[in-house]
């Protein structure tokens, strides 16, 4: 049966996850543990002479490859370590688990109708109710604890990651101006550059188009697309928009300059927040904590970490299930740890954006002039989770010191 293998091959794939995991290791690993014992009862059911009604094994089978695939997307969260783990604090993701256990706990309870007597005690004894939560209580527990060591070692030894990376060769894809296909009309304009959609392998993607007005230009923009391709393909970060690579294309006397680069549906986080979409406290602590990812990671790369100049939400992309993704790297360079405790503010910033969905109508250089003399600090709702609410103060701190670290020490 198709949902018997494709059972098999998530199963396979949350196991390897789940030994790569950093955070909520003991919750992971007692998810892993029921999955096996499902896994091998389904693999039971498969070889046995069913005497039950094959269409409501199917049913199951298909939910549990739903179920599967959720606990795939949600684990593969955990597996890349990072200093805003605090934002795990706020809710500890303790409903998610209890979700995907209860669901895990539903596909037992269906499944032990077609198993015999000895692999029905079996598939009991693992999910029992009275165990099950006294399990996930202590494992919660237990994460918990390690966060909270993990945020203090991080705090300690945070300065020392960014001399100790080795500097890797980039190798940059050309893409022949034939495999593109790309769309007439731009769906955005910048006055350096055009942005296209368009498909690339089948695949939609962002075709970035740089701007230039006569043939002594070439050079100089040849350089600097250079620069921007390569600093887009140092990094590999679900929260950092994809490159894919450049194509350089001739028409007539002119050279064309373009970046292929991964396309999000939702558009820019700015828009998403002005639209009327709802979004849940749950959303919007996830899409925060997106953000802050897709700038560590930017801030962890290389010895010379390449920092966002312009941190603000129109820089952040919104894709598909609202994963937020840092785009706009044609502006990021070497900077001082200056730049980054801006960078620090400009984090408490963005998230008061998320958190209010509010506009002041108001410039930046007016925000930072208010600041500055008048100690201004925007409002926040009232029902803002509490740890939320201390992350963003810390970020937004008068006082670069109090602010907390991205990764670049």
């Amino acid at each position: 049966m198709e949902c018997v293998d494709k059972i098999c091959s998530l199963a396979l794939a949350i196991y390897k996850l789940c030994d790569e995991v950093k955070e909520n290791r003991n919750q992971c690993k007692r998810l892993r543990i029921r999955i096996e014992v499902l896994t091998e009862s389904v693999k039971t059911i498969t070889e046995q002479k069913l005497t039950g009604d094959f269409t409501d094994i199917g049913k199951v089978l298909k939910e549990l490859v739903e179920t599967l695939t959720g606990t795939e997307h949600y684990i593969k969260r955990f597996t890349e370590g990072h200093k805003f783990c605090k934002w795990f604090n706020a809710y500890k993701f303790k409903d998610h688990f209890e979700h995907l256990n209860e669901r895990l706990n539903d596909a037992a309870q269906a499944l032990g109708l077609a198993l015999q007597t000895e692999q029905v005690v079996q598939l009991k004894s693992i999910f029992k109710a009275e165990t099950r939560k006294k399990e996930d209580k202590e494992d919660s527990e237990k994460d918990a604890r390690d966060l909270d060591k993990l945020m203090k070692e991080m705090n300690q030894g945070s300065s020392l990651a960014d001399h100790q990376k080795p500097s890797v060769p980039v190798k940059i894809k050309e893409i022949k101006w034939g495999d593109i296909q790309m769309n007439n009309k731009a769906f955005l304009e910048t006055a350096n550059s055009t942005f296209y959609k368009g498909t690339y392998q089948k695949f939609p993607v962002a075709i970035k188009r740089f701007i230039h007005t006569n043939s002594a230009e070439v050079e100089e923009i040849r350089e600097i697309f250079h620069k921007e391709a390569e600093t887009m393909n140092y990094f590999n970060s679900p929260n950092i928009v994809r490159f894919y690579g450049i194509c350089i294309h001739q028409i007539g006397d002119n050279t064309v300059f373009f970046i292929v680069m991964e396309y999000c549906d939702l558009g820019s986080l700015s828009y998403v927040l002005q639209s009327e979409r709802p979004l849940s406290w749950k959303e919007r602590v996830q899409m925060s904590l997106d953000a802050a990812r897709g700038l560590y990671r930017l801030h962890q790369t290389e010895e010379t970490n390449k920092l966002h100049c312009c941190l603000n939400s129109t820089r952040f992309l919104v894709d598909k299930g609202l994963v937020v993704k840092l785009g706009g790297l044609d502006l990021a360079r070497t900077e001082t740890s200056i730049r980054r405790n801006i960078h620090k503010k400009q984090v408490g910033r963005m998230i008061v954006r998320l958190v209010t969905r509010e506009y002041l109508n108001i410039t930046d250089e007016a925000l930072d002039k208010k600041v500055r003399e008048e100690q201004y600090r925007e409002p926040l709702p009232d029902d803002c989770p509490k740890d939320l609410r201390e992350l963003i103060d810390e970020c937004r701190s008068f006082d670069p010191i109090e602010r907390p670290t991205i990764g670049g020490g």
